[in-house]
């Protein structure tokens, strides 16, 4: 799948070791649209809830145990443009979070 570079974020995830699930590139299976999660961060004296794509950036597949790269792609990036490197994304319903490595990329005005 191709992603605007401008519209992503890079972050470091580590899975803990009991997670029973994976995540996987899903780039070899365009016909596969990408199941977006619910994510919170703080924004202004608050944590939100925001929806995006996380998919490994430098691995297959991440597993229990595993630490990697991860691209996040969100729906509606104009929620993310605050995030800074080193802030801590927490994916709901799911026991592990995440810290950007490479926040969006500014907007520039044309």
């Amino acid at each position: 799948m191709e992603y605007d570079p401008a519209q992503m974020l890079l972050a470091k995830m580590y899975m803990p070791d009991d997670f029973p699930y994976v995540i996987y590139r899903r780039a070899g299976w365009p016909e596969w649209p990408p199941d977006p999660s619910f994510i919170s961060f703080p924004r202004s004296g608050e944590f939100i809830t925001a929806m995006a794509i996380w998919e490994p950036y430098d691995v297959e597949i991440l597993q229990a145990g595993q630490v990697g790269t991860v691209l996040v792609v969100p729906l509606w990036p104009e929620f993310w443009r605050h995030l800074k490197a080193g802030q801590t994304l927490n994916r709901l319903n799911a026991p592990f979070s995440a810290q950007i490595l490479e926040p969006l990329k500014k907007e520039t005005s044309a």
